[in-house]
Formats: C-alpha cells, sequence, structure tokens
C-alpha cells in the first residue's frame, strides 16, 4: 500500500504574511482622489454601492448616482424624493468608516490605510 497524505493528517501552518500580497498599497490609498478612494472601496467590498437603492433618511426615495453637491470637494449619493433631496455620504452607516466634518474630519483615503495596516497587523515600531 503507498502512503498517501491525507489534509487532516498534517496541520494547517496557517497564513504567513511575508507571503501575502495585498491588492493595494498604501500609497495607493493615501494618494487616490475622492471619487477613486470610494471606487477603489467598493471594487474590494469594503463599500455598497448605494446607486439605485432605497434612501436610507425618508425611505420613500431612490438614491442618484455619484454627484458633486454645491461647494463640496466629495462625491455623494443624493435622494431624488421631491421632500427630501438629501446628500448621502458613501460610507453612511458603515461600520468601519467614521462619517465626520469640522476639525474631527478624518479623511476616507487615511481611514482605507490605517485600515490596511491593521489587516497586515503592522505595529509602532
Amino acid at each position: 500500500m503507498s502512503y498517501v497524505r491525507g489534509k487532516v493528517d498534517v496541520p494547517s501552518r496557517g497564513l504567513r504574511m511575508e507571503q501575502v500580497e495585498w491588492k493595494r498599497s498604501v500609497k495607493e490609498l493615501l494618494c487616490a482622489d475622492n471619487a477613486t478612494i470610494v471606487k477603489i472601496l467598493q471594487e474590494d467590498g469594503l463599500l455598497p454601492e448605494w446607486g439605485d437603492r432605497v434612501c436610507p433618511r425618508c425611505e420613500k426615495g431612490v438614491l442618484s448616482g455619484f454627484c458633486l453637491k454645491p461647494g463640496d470637494s466629495f462625491p455623494k449619493y443624493r435622494c431624488k424624493a421631491k421632500g427630501c433631496n438629501v446628500y448621502i455620504n458613501p460610507h453612511h452607516l458603515h461600520p468601519l468608516f467614521t462619517d465626520e466634518s469640522g476639525v474631527a474630519a478624518t479623511p476616507l483615503q487615511t481611514q482605507a490605510a490605517m485600515l490596511l495596516l491593521k489587516l497586515n497587523n503592522v505595529t509602532k515600531p
């Protein structure tokens, strides 16, 4: 009878971080503009696509695609309902990314880079 090594016989060696190849780099995330960072995060499955979904505020209207709010540089979704017309950030109600404004705001690029570092288990030197 010939020897055949089964999957149960040898335990898995686990995930070796030096052998993992990540799709994105920290530089790519930090250098991306606002529209590009949203597309990157949607491609990676970290942000949902809100276009053509029911508005989370009024629950009546449907959200449009990306549009720029007058005086704002960050693309947002807009509710098409007559009484609502609210602008929704792409990371609205997201459990990982915060939705802040003013002095306490952290750009989505920085938040995405921090998440990448956390997933790679990078610690302080």
